[in-house]
């Protein structure tokens, strides 16, 4: 499953907690994100399983990981709490991690990532919506259901 039509594909799983990307795709991810997050937070020494840590008063401090799907006008932007894990002590780490070399799948999108998206498949056109659920949805939603 390493590529589909010469692009990349990836899986979605929620038994994975955080994203694993195949060990040569994490080393290019990882070194454009801490370029990224130079100017706002502090890279610090990694906390397992992570393997990029920093220190920042806010999770807005970071960049957002911006996912190019069918094309570069559908992303998915991922950022915040769907981003980064706070392990403590002011560190925050990047929550997708080295998963090793010959993997399967290159990039398993974890749990982390996909808490507070919903999901549409439509698998008689091979075609995944997705949209972040914001919480006064979620508070209707609760209100109906009671």
């Amino acid at each position: 499953m390493l590529a589909v039509n010469g692009t990349l594909s990836a899986e979605l799983s929620t038994l994975v907690p955080y994203t694993t990307m195949e060990s040569s795709l994490y080393a290019v991810f990882a070194d454009a994100y801490v370029k990224a997050a130079a100017s706002n937070a502090k890279l610090v020494a990694p906390v397992a399983p992570f393997g990029l840590c920093f220190t920042s008063t806010s999770s807005s401090d970071f960049p957002a990981v911006d996912l190019a799907l069918q094309s570069e006008m559908v992303r998915w932007r991922i950022q915040g709490d769907n981003l980064l894990v706070d392990v403590g002590g002011g560190v925050r780490c990047l929550g997708i991690v080295d998963g090793g070399s010959n993997r399967v799948s290159p990039i398993i999108m974890g749990g982390l990532q996909l808490e507070g998206f919903v999901l549409d498949f439509d698998l008689g056109n091979s075609v995944m919506g997705f949209g972040e659920r914001t919480r006064s949805s979620l508070d209707s939603f609760r209100q109906q259901a009671l």
